[in-house]
C-alpha cells in the first residue's frame, strides 16, 4: 500500500492536476475533496480523469453539485448560481461533447464523505466543506458549511 494524499478546490487548473497525477505513485491513494470544476478552462476534463483513475477517491464539492444538478434538472436558478460561482467555463467545455447521462448521474451521486484511518489509528472524516463540530449528522452541510472556520471553541480531537 502506498501513501495517502488529499486535495481540493483545483477549479479547472489542469496544469496543477497533471503535476498531482505525475507525483502520485501507482499504489498511492488520493482523496479529491471536490471542486475540480469551474473557474479554470479544464474542469470537466479533470472530473472525467479523476473518475477514471482508481487512485482517486472522489467526494462531491459544491461545484460538482451545481454542475450535475443544473444538467440533470435544467433548473435556471441552479444554473444562475453555478455561473455566478465560475461554472460558465465548465459549461463551455461540457457542451462541446454529448456525455452519457450516466456520467452526469455519477457526478451527482458522488459521496459527500469518506473516512480515513492513518497509521496511528486516528480517524479522519473527509469532506469538501468540513462540518461544524457539535452539529448532528442530519443537519451537517458537507458542501457549503463554513461555520467551523469561525467557531472559536475548543475542538475535541478524534471525536
Amino acid at each position: 500500500m502506498g501513501k495517502c494524499y488529499a486535495f481540493s478546490d483545483i477549479h479547472g487548473n489542469y496544469n496543477l492536476f497533471k503535476q498531482i497525477k505525475a507525483f502520485l505513485k501507482p499504489n498511492d491513494t488520493c482523496y479529491v475533496l471536490g471542486d475540480c470544476a469551474d473557474r479554470g478552462e479544464k474542469g470537466y476534463s479533470i472530473i472525467k480523469e479523476v473518475l477514471s483513475d482508481e487512485r482517486f477517491i472522489y467526494l462531491k464539492g459544491n461545484h460538482e453539485d451545481l454542475f450535475a444538478t443544473t444538467v440533470l434538472t435544467q433548473d435556471e436558478s441552479y444554473m444562475r448560481c453555478w455561473f455566478q460561482n465560475g461554472g460558465y467555463t465548465t459549461f463551455e467545455e461540457f457542451k462541446k461533447e454529448t456525455p452519457p447521462i450516466e456520467l452526469i448521474r455519477k457526478i451527482y451521486d458522488l459521496p459527500l464523505t469518506s473516512s480515513y484511518v492513518n497509521k496511528k489509528g486516528i480517524k479522519y472524516i473527509m469532506s469538501h466543506a468540513g462540518f461544524t463540530y457539535g452539529s448532528d449528522e442530519e443537519t451537517r452541510d458537507y458542501l457549503w458549511d463554513r461555520e467551523h472556520f469561525y467557531v472559536d471553541d475548543d475542538i475535541q480531537e478524534n471525536v
